[in-house]
């Protein structure tokens, strides 16, 4: 799916988020639209739109598409067909709710989905861009 493997990391911020995935996630069968060994459990436009916003980070975590820094840190994910959110800070967390995304507690309290159809191109990259440099803040 992309140049980053498949992570399943132990970093402690992703374990809400791998928690829900693992519960949701299906072993795959060898069918074209695995993921890893996983059932695909994203529309494969989304995943190329998510691709599209960092195509080197890409990998996945138990059959869903997620953007992970070099540390293993998920920073972004799409699932479903309209579903993306991104580990942000503030002030971008703010700017991303106002804009009419919505908080992701299951992943953790930095995270915001927004509609990935509708939302500006541009302002999806900017967000990606400050999740991929916030991930890249935090301490091991």
């Amino acid at each position: 799916m992309g140049i980053v493997s498949n992570v399943t990391s132990d970093h402690p911020l992703n374990a809400p988020l791998l928690a829900m995935l693992r519960a949701q996630g299906v072993k795959g069968s060898g069918d074209v639209y695995d993921l890893d060994g996983w059932q695909l459990h994203t529309h494969p436009d989304l995943c190329d739109h998510l691709r599209s916003l960092n195509r080197a980070c890409t990998t996945s975590a138990y059959g869903v598409p997620v953007l992970a820094n070099d540390k293993a840190v998920y920073f972004a994910i799409a699932r479903g067909t309209s579903f993306l959110a991104f580990r942000l800070p503030e002030p971008e967390r703010s700017e991303a709710t106002a804009a009419g995304g919505k908080p992701f507690p299951e992943a953790g309290g930095d995270w915001v989905s927004v509609e990935p159809w509708i939302t500006d191109k541009t302002l999806l990259t900017k967000w990606c861009r400050a999740a991929h440099s916030y991930a890249n803040s935090i301490k091991d």
